[in-house]
């Protein structure tokens, strides 16, 4: 699976890297890959297929982890996949 993130509703995707089946990876962001406002949108391409999964839009701040589930089929059909956060620890007081 390759996984994608977009900076802009618009722009091109940027390609975050691969994880083959049944592992786990970890991407790390640069403000510069989320959309405007702070939003992180990732998009998911089953290598070997046509199809595709764009996530919906997630807040990430500081404390905040971003953490996809990928769900496919054999056929590469991405849309069981989940883009969610966790709260890591509070915010820092300004």
């Amino acid at each position: 699976m390759n996984v994608y993130v977009l900076p802009s509703a618009a722009g091109a995707p940027l390609r975050l890297g691969t994880v083959v089946g049944t592992s786990s990876a970890t991407f790390p962001l640069h403000t510069s890959q989320l959309q405007s406002g702070g939003y992180l949108v990732v998009q998911l391409h089953a290598i070997g297929t046509r199809s595709s999964w764009t996530s919906n839009a997630v807040s990430v701040a500081d404390g905040v982890l971003a953490v996809l589930d990928v769900d496919s089929d054999p056929f590469g059909d991405c849309s069981r996949s989940v883009l969610r956060t966790i709260i890591t620890s509070e915010p820092s007081p300004p």
